[in-house]
């Protein structure tokens, strides 16, 4: 399918006309941009080009290191990781502190049940009038021309509240409590007003903090306001920034973006290595992330309950880095961000820990993508029924593949069990993280790193994924045959280069001119 796609846009942007001679050339050009983006060549290159002014090695140089490159590869490594669904950051869960999202909620108004009026008594209802002063939960409402920001009840609860102020009618249908009466109607505006009606003439209009392009829904125009009931602005601030967004459910713009790039995260992170020209081994042994503008406003408000929590303690960037000090939600670039040493490239992100179910699962999710290699028994090996052994490295046929699991399993003993929501990490210093792989031993998910970039199949599985993201496919018997040991020894021979690798494909003679084209 992708393959079709490169096809129907190169005849597409090769329409126009041009002279016989430059139709190759320019075809060729073409499927370099295709390749190396997912889009046609930019305007001003294919002008540049056809009038001779820059040749396509030039191209390849260019657009290997274009944010189009950047954002194109990193869908390949989203999907050849797994990361296709975007997970929900605000269940995953904290020690001691439950999940992020409950965390973080202010209070929505009191729902009050008309099956316990004993409940709304004078000291019940003080509290609930404290309550009422703080900063709320927002909810969106889609009215026809403009999304509303409200911090509304239920139209019942908005029943019983105006009753109990104004007719001393309580839930129940009895009368209200001694010495509530001043409590109910301290909150009746917050039930009256915070929640108008669409056309109300006392609204006023904000562009929010977490939405400011308007893409909570299709029917609005780009940049079109949110209309917001006056109580509202008054308790959310001028943008709404001292309200949550998690509020607003369904139409929470800000988190389908957090949610998004903190799946993307270890794309990005392989992506821009390439990109930018640094050693491959980085996307597994080095101490740096990829985090957006928007992800770390989220990091610094409502997740700092992950940044205490990490081995080793905060990101090392965490109090001095712009995007965390001055966070703007709407920021959607990116930005290489300082970990602390205890990292591992994309085996320490939090979507790779939510990603491998098991530390086992970790250690096997490593081997099979940046070794291209999978553990196997024998021909002809059957398991025991009768050898129950705990140890798997010694029982019969587990041992084949788990006496070098179980050692790389230990590197990441610091590092969350669970692939689920639970996001905790081991923080005792005692605890015993060394590891065992390909004879050599050390401690932590970072050392592992190491020793898998070391490996002698890391540069084959390197050139073999720069293959398959080129041509759209993995490489043949053939391939392995013809091509690999020379793409390995240029990509050892640059410093781990990915990116000069990339490129050579790109504008192999066979590549550009294949058979039968």
């Amino acid at each position: 399918m992708q393959m079709i796609r490169r096809k129907i846009i190169l005849l597409a942007a090769l329409s126009s006309p041009v002279q016989a001679a430059d139709m190759l050339a320019l075809r060729q050009a073409e499927k370099v941009s295709m390749t190396l983006t997912g889009r046609p060549l930019p305007s001003a290159m294919r002008k540049d080009y056809l009038a001779g002014k820059i040749p396509i090695a030039e191209i390849a140089n260019a657009l290997s290191q274009d944010p189009q490159f950047i954002e194109y590869f990193a869908q390949y490594w989203a999907r050849t990781m797994g990361f296709l669904t975007p997970f929900q950051a605000y269940s995953l869960d904290v020690p001691g502190k439950g999940n992020i999202g409950g965390m973080s909620l202010a209070p929505e108004p009191t729902r009050f049940d008309p099956k316990y009026p004993e409940r709304y008594n004078a000291t019940e209802m003080a509290k609930v009038a404290a309550g009422m002063k703080t900063v709320r939960r927002i909810s969106v409402k889609l009215c026809d021309n403009a999304p509303m920001v409200v911090i509304g009840p239920r139209g019942e609860d908005k029943a019983m509240v105006t009753a109990a102020a104004n007719t001393s009618i309580g839930p129940g249908g009895q009368p209200i409590l001694a010495g509530s009466a001043p409590y109910w109607k301290d909150i009746l505006p917050l039930y009256i007003q915070a929640d108008l009606a669409c056309d109300d003439p006392t609204l006023k209009t904000v562009t929010p903090w977490w939405d400011p392009d308007t893409e909570v829904n299709s029917r609005y125009v780009k940049g079109t306001p949110y209309t917001i009931p006056p109580l509202v602005l008054e308790r959310c601030g001028a943008r709404l920034e001292l309200c949550n967004s998690s509020g607003a459910g369904s139409n929470d713009v800000f988190m389908d973006h957090v949610n998004t790039d903190m799946m993307m995260e270890p794309a990005y992170l392989i992506a821009h290595t390439v990109a930018e020209d640094r050693p491959y081994s980085e996307i597994i042994n080095g101490t740096d992330t990829i985090m957006t503008g928007t992800y770390a406003s989220f990091m610094a408000k409502t997740g700092l309950s992950f940044w205490a929590n990490f081995p080793g303690g905060a990101f090392d960037d965490v109090s001095t880095h712009p995007i965390f000090v001055t966070p703007n939600a709407a920021d959607r670039k990116h930005y290489r961000i300082k970990r602390n040493a205890n990292h591992a490239g994309i085996l320490t992100t939090p979507a790779y820990q939510l990603l491998t179910n098991g530390r086992r699962a970790k250690a096997n999710r490593a081997y099979e993508t940046f070794l291209c290699k999978k553990f196997s028994v024998p021909d002809g090996a059957q398991p025991d029924p009768n050898d129950a052994n705990p140890d798997l490295t010694k029982r019969a046929y587990c041992t084949y593949c788990h006496k070098s699991l179980e050692p790389m399993a230990a590197f990441f003993n610091r590092w969350p069990t669970t692939g689920v929501r639970n996001y905790f990490y081991e923080t005792d210093i005692k605890l015993n993280d060394t590891g065992r792989f390909m004879g050599q031993e050390g401690k932590g998910a970072n050392v592992f790193g190491k020793i898998l970039a070391e490996n002698e199949s890391f540069g084959d599985c390197a050139v073999k994924r720069a293959f398959e993201f080129v041509n759209g496919r993995p490489m043949s018997i053939l391939d392995r045959d013809n091509k690999l040991p020379a793409y390995v020894n240029q990509f050892k021979g640059s410093s781990m280069n990915l990116r000069q690798v990339i490129r050579s494909m790109v504008l192999a003679p066979e590549f550009l001119n294949p058979k039968g084209d």
